[in-house]
């Protein structure tokens, strides 16, 4: 309707210039040019709404693109995801943890920034060479595969870039430093460089200019040993198949689970929903697969003891009286089957001193 009107004041103006009026003074255009008239506004109009239409479009899709372009981080490989979010379980309980961190004045984003916090050090103990690489302020940049050196480059510009807005924010703190995790070998990075094996550290790490503060971790030339667990499950490939296998054999009151099973699980998960992509993410839901059994069969032998342990309880009480607190959590605690399961028949057919002797004298928390 606002384009027909449009149009007819286009013509109004036109027969207002070439003079021609009705007796009384008012426009009146004859039959014929009205008929033609309201043909050509028709057409003018469609055309006008057309144009609109692809040109309204046209902007939403650039936008769309630009606002994609400048908010979305790229994700080099899927397995760099899982990296990201095994450093962030492990390390959010030791300080601050951002991934896909905006870098200032950079288009481009850092996978992992970190900012220890010094109240809670002693948390990273427990991560392994993980904790040590997160102490001090840091960027990591996790490869599932091997970077190159442009890619390396791009590292250290983003870590330049961080370390001068840390600056600007405070000229005291201790620069942060830059970690790249290569699962291969990268020769023209470590050349690059110039860097050389790190004093003090496992093999496989290796330290660029100390001007720079960046050094290169070669997740493959790492030491198979427990420490090295959860860094190496940040890698792809051979690394990441044998970093699984290690993990599995952990214990299961192992801290290294409950940080990085989550991660695999979930990550497992969003691979098989889509669909193995490449053959190694093919392996890895295979590999995986052992995982998830035990995962399940954790979480029916929990239940199942937990049952046993309030049934123990209720027991008790019904027979003695309120069950003591140490007793309580020593009975709560406990997960080994057999274990809870003599306590129940106890609870229901032994004395009070003998209940006290057997729950005192068992080791705390058991696993079955």
């Amino acid at each position: 309707m606002a384009s027909t009107v449009a149009g007819w004041r286009c013509v109004v103006r036109r027969l207002a210039v070439r003079g021609q009026t009705s007796a009384c003074g008012t426009l009146r255009p004859s039959a014929a040019e009205d008929a033609s008239n309201s043909k050509r506004i028709a057409l003018t109009a469609g055309k006008r709404s057309s144009r609109r239409r692809r040109a309204r479009g046209a902007c939403l899709f650039v936008g769309l693109v630009r606002a994609a372009c400048q908010r979305a981080p790229v994700m080099r490989n899927r397995f760099d995801r899982l990296a990201k979010d095994i450093a962030q379980e492990g390390l959010t309980p030791t300080g601050k943890v951002v991934t896909d961190a905006e870098v200032a004045g950079d288009p481009q984003r850092a996978d992992v920034w970190y900012e220890p916090d010094p109240a809670r050090a002693s948390g990273r103990e427990r991560l392994g060479l993980l904790g040590r690489l997160a102490a001090t302020a840091c960027t990591i940049e996790a490869y599932s595969d091997t970077p190159s050196a442009d890619e390396a480059r791009a590292c250290v510009e983003k870590h330049l870039a961080v370390w001068r807005s840390c600056g600007a924010r405070d000229r005291a703190a201790e620069p942060p430093f830059l970690w790249i995790l290569s699962t291969g070998r990268p020769t023209a990075v470590l050349d690059g460089l110039r860097s050389e094996t790190m004093t003090g550290w496992p093999a496989g790490v290796y330290e660029g200019p100390r001007l720079l503060r960046t050094a290169v971790v070669v997740l493959a030339e790492l030491p198979r040993v427990r420490s090295t667990v959860l860094i190496r499950l940040m890698g792809g490939g051979r690394v990441l198949r044998e970093a699984i296998d290690d993990f599995r054999q952990l214990p299961e009151d192992a801290p290294e689970r409950a940080i990085a099973l989550g991660p695999l699980l979930r990550f497992r998960a969003e691979v098989a929903k889509r669909g193995p992509a490449t053959p190694e993410e093919e392996e890895f839901v295979m590999t995986t697969q052992e995982l998830v059994d035990q995962f399940i069969e954790q979480g029916r032998t929990q239940g199942i003891a937990q049952g046993i342990a309030q049934g123990a309880i209720e027991l008790y009480e019904a027979r003695f009286g309120p069950m003591p607190p140490s007793l309580r959590s020593a009975v709560e605690a406990m997960r080994d089957l057999p274990t809870l399961r003599t306590w129940l028949v106890l609870a229901g057919t032994g004395t009070r001193e003998e209940v006290h002797d057997a729950l005192t004298a068992a080791p705390a928390g058991r696993s079955s």
